[in-house]
């Protein structure tokens, strides 16, 4: 999904330089998804965090995430 957007920072841990969280999904929670869902997603982002995300599980970016509402 952001595989390569090296504009996207995301860290696994709140810092200074990473102080907004971002989460998968944004709220609630996500149960059953397809084995491999989140296989290189973040792979060559900008970020020390390059490894497969998990649902349900915080992390933080550097830029304010834009919430929509569907």
């Amino acid at each position: 999904m952001f595989n390569g957007c090296t504009s996207l920072k995301i860290s696994d841990q709140k810092t200074k330089e990473f102080p907004y969280k971002w989460r998968l999904p944004i709220a609630g929670d996500i149960d059953g998804l397809p084995e491999n869902w989140n296989t290189q997603t973040l792979t060559e982002t900008g970020g020390p965090f390059t490894s497969d995300p998990q649902a349900n599980t915080t992390y933080y970016v550097a830029q304010p995430p834009i919430a929509t509402a569907i």
